[in-house]
């Protein structure tokens, strides 16, 4: 996968769900129920939203947005995996993590079990 840091090798993929706010529903039927909770829980301008897996010892590029017009709710679904933003490292286990992906990160999976991520981009309440 093009997303993949060389240094670490491995597989990164994600699965969407959504697009501009609009559900595709074939991708929806492949997970149920996600797709009805995130509607029903009405996140303001819904923007994408997908499934990110990083298989173990794997990592991507540090990569940024084009711009801070976004917000990404990451919530963990399986596994565990780090998130570096700028010089700060977290790990993503339990917790619901809110970044503006304008800043520089990468997750770094250093485990023997694949990472797995449902993450919902909205717009950032300073744009709208």
């Amino acid at each position: 996968s093009s997303g993949i840091n060389a240094e670490y090798g491995g597989v990164w993929g994600y699965y969407s769900l959504a697009d501009q706010g609009t559900f595709n529903k074939k991708s929806c039927e492949a997970v149920p129920g996600i797709c009805d909770r995130i509607e029903d829980a009405k996140f303001p301008h819904l923007d994408k939203v997908y499934v990110s897996l990083l298989y173990p010892e794997s990592a991507t590029w540090s990569h940024t947005a084009p711009d801070n017009t976004k917000l990404s709710v990451i919530l963990p679904v399986a596994g565990s995996t780090k998130l570096r933003i700028a010089d700060t490292t977290v790990v993503i286990s339990e917790d619901t993590v809110v970044i503006d992906p304008s800043f520089e990160k990468e997750f770094v999976n250093e485990e023997q079990d694949a990472a797995v991520v449902l993450v919902i981009s909205v717009a950032h309440p300073g744009t709208i």
